[in-house]
């Protein structure tokens, strides 16, 4: 086809383009793409306070160093006794934190998840009164005593990668109960033990 110089020119110029187009987007195939400014880990606040139903016990989780690392410390309080002492304290080994966490007005506390929000090995971190680490639970093994598919744990999940309600303290303060894939578990705060009750 004999086409004008112009033309031509303009067409050679499209087809150098997408040439080089084509080799930029093949060279970027399988690298981890830069994420946009609005896709940007949103860090949790310096320091986090919850108490007991009755205001007895406080925890704090915080960063000593404005998140420049990602270790949290979580210190337990006594809002009872005079002087407010210092009942434990602990580098916590969730990523930044754990994402939820509560305190019976016995004194247990029990961690959910990590900041961040992906399937943790730290899914449930249970504490006794006198600060000793009772349990641990992953998310693949919260997935074994559910007895269904990470799907369907997943498809359920609202709060967080597992999660389906909020955790609720039981009238005795015994245990904590949770909702997660369709069923109900229910963690014994004596033993750090995770049963599914249906």
């Amino acid at each position: 086809m004999n086409l004008p110089l112009r033309r031509r020119f303009v067409l050679l110029a499209a087809t150098a383009a997408a040439a080089t187009s084509a080799c930029t987007d093949a060279a970027w195939a399988g690298r981890e793409q830069p994420r946009p400014a609005s896709d940007r880990m949103v860090l949790p606040p310096d320091s986090r306070t919850m108490r007991s139903p009755s205001g007895r016990y406080q925890l704090v989780i915080r960063s000593d160093d404005h998140w420049k690392t990602r270790l949290a410390t979580g210190e337990l309080t006594d809002l009872c006794i005079p002087g407010h002492p210092v009942v434990w304290q602990m580098a916590l080994p969730q990523t930044q934190g754990p994402r939820r966490a509560l305190v019976t007005d016995q004194g247990a506390t029990v961690m959910l998840d990590s900041w961040l929000n992906v399937a943790s090995p730290h899914a449930i971190v249970v504490v006794d009164p006198l600060g000793r680490m009772l349990a641990v639970h992953e998310f693949d093994a919260i997935v074994a005593v559910l007895g269904v598919s990470r799907r369907t744990v997943a498809q359920h999940a609202r709060l967080g990668p597992w999660l389906s309600g909020e955790p609720v303290v039981s009238d005795d303060g015994t245990a904590v109960m949770l909702e997660a894939g369709g069923r109900h578990l229910q963690l014994t705060l004596a033993d750090g033990k995770l049963a599914a009750s249906r």
